[in-house]
């Protein structure tokens, strides 16, 4: 399903997503040119105990919106990697949210990967 260069950047993702204290741990990884530009995992900018429910979609930094920030000059062109993982470590669908998608239209991003669950 996923080439290797797919697979070791996923891998790399998934490293990411480790560090994450959220809920639903995502990590990310910007490619361009053959090499990582940014990466990123998602976090908590709010203890999410303290939001009301109607703002709970603000208390975190998605991590492609985090990843995105880090980088300093064009990504057009660029390949973004999203892995999300459960809390036993196993890769989890990741597609990108209907927000971030929009964000890395705007920055050019010209392909997304990402994390699938397979039973």
């Amino acid at each position: 399903m996923y080439s290797k260069r797919d697979r070791r950047y996923l891998n790399l993702a998934c490293r990411l997503a480790e560090q994450s204290s959220a809920n639903k741990r995502h990590g990310c990884v910007i490619v361009k040119g053959g090499r990582v530009i940014s990466t990123a995992y998602n976090a908590y900018i709010n203890k999410p105990h303290f939001v009301s429910p109607e703002h709970m979609d603000r208390c975190s930094v998605h991590a492609e919106v985090a990843a995105i920030r880090k980088v300093k000059g064009s990504m057009k062109g660029a390949t973004i990697y999203v892995a999300r993982l459960n809390n036993r470590g196993e890769e989890r669908y990741s597609a990108p949210c209907e927000d971030c998608s929009s964000v890395l239209d705007e920055h050019g991003i010209r392909k997304v990967v990402y994390t699938v669950w397979t039973q």
